[in-house]
């Protein structure tokens, strides 16, 4: 029996983050993150250097359920002096753009 047949039986109904769709681009998922940055106060926000967007699922507290999306670090001036470090993470919605709050 494959994983997801094996989920299908223990989790009637259960939908693998895996499934949602890729509606976004991740360049339009940046773009979010550096407004929301913005609007949060961070002063002259810049996507980290050090650290890469990429994919990945997280528990989404709105839909109790794990949702896929694109962790994004964002720098800005009044942050951490280490380049390594970041100030802030936002997890964008790969389906919505939606910023997703998550207790990851």
């Amino acid at each position: 029996m494959s994983a997801t047949s094996e989920e299908t039986t223990r989790f009637p109904g259960h939908k693998s983050a895996w499934e949602d769709p890729i509606n976004i681009t991740q360049e339009d998922a940046e773009r979010i993150a550096l407004d929301q940055a913005k609007l949060d106060g961070h002063d002259s926000p810049k996507i980290s250097s050090d650290w890469n967007t990429m994919m990945q699922s997280v528990y989404s507290i709105k839909y109790e359920r794990d949702v896929l999306v694109y962790r994004i670090h964002v720098n800005s001036a009044e942050g951490p002096a280490k380049e390594y470090l970041f100030d802030v993470l936002y997890y964008i919605s790969t389906n919505s753009g939606e910023i997703i709050v998550s207790n990851h």
